[in-house]
């Protein structure tokens, strides 16, 4: 609504919506400038603010009422990591080189509440 007036046409406004409810999880772009809004948005996660952006995450999800165990929000980060995808030659990369040390350093957490 707020975009209908400041002049955008109606081809516009649907690229618009669609590249917003591609980075719907789990994304499914469908082009390349959806691919783009995805990994841009969880590019976080390859720039080094994992940690602050999880502690966050985890605490706007306490204020809806999910609250998690130390170990459950652990392996919830592990299956999120394994299972993320980015679609960019240039986020796969980082990707790469990031998860590995996202999972060890998830997994010695882990091991360190045991």
């Amino acid at each position: 609504r707020i975009l209908v007036g400041c002049g955008y046409d109606e081809r516009e406004l649907q690229t618009i919506e669609r590249l917003i409810l591609s980075t719907s999880y789990p994304y499914a772009p469908g082009d390349p400038w959806g691919e783009l809004i995805c990994d841009a948005d969880m590019y976080y996660i390859i720039d080094g603010r994992f940690e602050i952006n999880s502690a966050l995450l985890r605490l706007e999800l306490a204020g809806c009422g999910k609250h998690f165990a130390d170990g459950d929000w652990l392996r919830l980060e592990m299956d999120f990591l394994r299972n993320l995808e980015y679609f960019t030659p240039y986020c796969r990369q980082r990707l790469a080189k990031w998860r590995p040390r996202l999972m060890r350093r998830l997994t010695d957490q882990l091991r360190s509440l045991a």
